[in-house]
């Protein structure tokens, strides 16, 4: 086995069971192997296409301005920008195992286990997990608890990812490439496993009911199966109908989710979304709102009936928004590889680059880019699936190239030692408050603030819990100013920050101060009640 097959096999082990967007451990591990496979790329003999990926360093300018004239939010901006370093690295890897025999069938098999073993995990939550959950929290009958059990009996199961819609991206990529390996299966022991995997992973995407996930998984499915067909409308024409049944039933079965509020279907909360997003262009078309705020800057557009909420529900619309127009011609391009055809690379490397055009299509109505857990998987395989493995083929080594990814390597484990440690003492501090452990949570909060010290969110933490802890001690009222005006020095666009100065200072008997900290929260966040100068710094 290759050790860029290797790196590809653990990169897509470590991203899909511990996604790095909720498991810090595997934010540190994708990090690591990241900067491995960038070395790797950079000294492999027979590099592909020079030219080409020469051509990528001309993205760098527009990137570092675009990021340096930001007002604030450099940590998540630095963290954006480190995951889709690590998106466009994993597809170059899979580009390169295109080259290799052995690598898209491998990888593929890879897909089909990690689908299976997500699959049982998401079928144990939604008949055991979740329902005595449920139970329990309704024995408890704890006020405030009702959305949560909401979303317990309807039974969603996200499987390891943070979202039921992660777990359907993640499903769509592996349901693809587990029917073609069905396809191609060449003694009935393997068809036997390949058939239980397939059926265990579309029984856990019905169960999510994500009307994107099903979308994404039906068109590649439909890709896969019209392989070699010549009457491709009647392949189509299935998949339109098995899409038309399932999205009524999702919508049905969701039904008592959907109607806890008016205007709470999914397309409706995409639509409004969506316009937001679109808006943020208008108003700042050049270089967008900046790397990783559009959280930020979404409040100030909320119309009443709309959700918060951190993402775009379109990738493309929201790279757009937050990076800036000039991003538009590398996303097309990147739609363009992922959609190209390549009659020569192979049942695998088909199947592949259905499992990408699916992922594509998700990401016109969700977020699943975003998600490293399931961005990683699908860059591999869009990087096998856009490749003819003859041309990976040639000898010759590029200076340049190796430079780039020596530099490449040392950023990412630069980022794993600041970022990635101050995710990690951050995790730890959330889960001792959870436990009660105030002096802990607030040490881990410090450790994770001097790690990563452009991050607004262990300062925000660390006066928060002060606050909720009533400290009133000269040294416990410095700190918690200090880090409440940190905080906000760091992202000035953050509503919630100015809300948390604005206790700070009314507990500090500065009301002037708690009134103007709450009326710049109020602008930046008109809808919310709580951030009302009347409301919020009592």
């Amino acid at each position: 086995m290759s050790p860029l097959l290797v790196l590809a096999a653990a990169l897509c082990a470590a991203a899909a069971l511990l996604p790095p967007e909720i498991h810090p451990a595997g934010r540190i591990a994708v990090h690591l192997l990241a900067a491995a496979a960038a070395l790797a790329l950079g000294f492999a003999r027979g590099e592909a296409h020079p030219p080409r990926r020469r051509a990528a360093l001309l993205l760098l300018p527009p990137a570092i301005a675009t990021f340096a004239l930001a007002s604030g939010g450099r940590a998540r901006g630095l963290d954006e920008a480190f995951a889709f370093a690590a998106f466009a690295l994993a597809v170059f890897l899979g580009r390169r195992l295109a080259a290799q025999p052995d690598g898209p069938p491998r990888l593929a098999a890879l897909l089909a286990l990690l689908g299976l073993a997500v699959s049982f995990q998401a079928i144990l939550q939604h008949h055991w997990a979740y329902p005595q959950a449920a139970a329990a929290l309704r024995a408890a009958a704890e006020p405030g608890s009702d959305p949560f059990l909401v979303r317990l009996e309807a039974g969603r199961p996200a499987g390891p990812f943070s979202l039921p819609a992660a777990l359907a991206g993640f499903l769509a990529l592996s349901l693809p490439v587990t029917l073609g390996l069905l396809w191609d299966a060449s003694s009935s022991r393997r068809r036997a496993l390949c058939g239980t995997a397939l059926a265990a992973q579309a029984y856990a995407l019905l169960l999510t009911r994500s009307l994107g996930g099903l979308l994404a998984a039906t068109v590649a499915l439909a890709l896969v199966a019209a392989r070699g067909r010549r009457k491709h409308w009647r392949v189509a024409l299935a998949a339109a109908l098995v899409f038309a049944a399932g999205a009524v039933f999702f919508v049905h079965a969701r039904r008592a989710e959907i109607g806890a509020r008016p205007g709470g279907d999914p397309i409706s909360l995409r639509l409004g979304n969506w316009r937001v997003a679109l808006e943020m262009i208008r108003d700042h078309p050049i270089l967008g709102v900046g790397p990783g705020r559009f959280a930020s800057f979404y409040p100030r557009y909320v119309r009443p009936g709309m959700n918060e909420t951190q993402f775009a529900h379109n990738s493309y619309l929201q790279i757009a928004a937050t990076w800036g127009a000039w991003t538009i011609p590398p996303l097309l391009l990147l739609a363009a590889a992922g959609v190209a055809r390549r009659d020569r690379r192979g049942p695998a490397g088909g199947a592949a680059a259905a499992a990408g055009v699916g992922f594509l299509l998700h990401n016109a109505c969700d977020f699943t880019l975003y998600l490293p857990g399931v961005a990683l998987p699908a860059a591999l395989l869009i990087g096998v699936g856009s490749s003819a493995p003859e041309r990976e083929a040639g000898a010759g080594r590029d200076p340049l190239w190796r430079i780039a990814a020596i530099g490449c390597a040392l950023l990412f484990l630069a980022h794993a030692v600041t970022s990635d440690r101050a995710a990690w003492h951050l995790d730890r501090a959330r889960a001792a408050a959870m436990r009660g452990e105030t002096g802990e949570a607030e040490r881990e909060a410090l450790a994770a603030a001097r790690a990563y010290p452009i991050d607004p969110d262990p300062w925000a933490f660390l006066a928060q819990s002060l606050l909720a802890r009533q400290a009133t001690g000269p040294q416990d009222e410095e700190r918690r100013h200090e880090a409440a005006v940190r905080a906000v020095r760091l992202e000035p666009e953050a509503a919630i920050l100015h809300h948390t100065l604005a206790l700070d200072r009314a507990a500090a008997q500065d009301p002037a101060g708690a009134f103007l900290e709450e009326e710049r929260a109020h602008r930046l966040f008109p809808e919310k009640p709580l951030y009302h100068p009347a409301e919020g710094a009592r």
